[in-house]
This record gives structure tokens, C-alpha cells and sequence, in this order.
């Protein structure tokens, strides 16, 4: 079904912003809603009650989702498996950026390292500081 009137369509800035006043949606989000993030965040952050090893504990419920997830890969549940690798990837790289640089010695270095230990310990051994 085609019109002889094109669709009007709300005014982007360069940015790919819209202009004030230009969407649908001109109220924008309601005061005091909240975001879909801000919702995520708090579900995951509740704590639930959960049978761990014949015992009834309490944790977070994201901890809880970690949990069934491993053992539905466990289990041999493929796309739970390649999910498990996926957030041990995601772990193991924010881990290492924590780490910092990578400041390890080659051999070539070690070994001038025990040759000026060797030399700092003739000197102080033979009396001079």
C-alpha cells in the first residue's frame, strides 16, 4: 500500500539527536520512572533463598543465575555451555586489564639481574658500601 504523501519524519540533528519538540514521544520518560538498567541491576542485586550442598542459604540472586547457568552446562546444555565460556572470557579480560601491564623479565634480563647481584654482593662482601 503506497501514499502519494511521503511519511513525515521527526528532524535529527547532525548528532543523530532530535531536535526539541520533534518526536512522538513529546512528555519524554515520566519524572521519578525508572530505567530498564537501573530495574536489571536491582532484580539481580536482590537476595533469594537457594539449597546449596543439602543446605538452605541466601544469595544474590545474579549469583544464583551463575549457579543454574553452570549447571545446565554441567549437565551438557550446549547454549548454557557457550555461555559459561562467554562470561569467563568477559571475567578473565576485565581481570587482566586490572592487572595492568604485564611487566615480566626475559631471560636476558634475569640474567643482568644476577650478574649486578653477583657484583652487589663481591663489593659487600668485601668490605666496601
Amino acid at each position: 500500500m503506497s501514499s502519494d504523501c511521503p511519511e513525515r519524519k521527526p528532524q535529527r540533528r547532525p548528532d543523530g539527536t532530535f531536535k526539541k519538540g520533534s518526536t512522538a514521544n513529546r512528555d519524554g520518560r515520566p519524572t521519578g520512572s525508572r530505567s530498564r538498567h537501573t530495574i536489571i541491576r536491582e532484580v539481580l542485586a536482590e537476595i533469594v533463598p537457594v539449597q546449596l550442598g543439602g543446605r538452605r542459604r541466601k544469595i544474590r540472586s545474579n549469583e544464583a543465575a551463575v549457579r543454574l547457568l553452570l549447571k545446565k552446562a554441567l549437565g551438557g546444555d550446549r547454549p548454557a555451555l557457550l555461555d559459561v565460556i562467554r562470561l569467563w572470557a568477559e571475567v578473565e579480560e576485565a581481570a587482566e586489564k586490572a592487572r595492568g601491564p604485564d611487566y615480566s623479565f626475559a631471560d636476558a634480563d634475569r640474567d643482568m639481574i644476577a650478574e649486578i647481584h653477583g657484583r652487589m654482593k663481591a663489593c659487600l662482601g668485601s668490605g666496601s658500601p
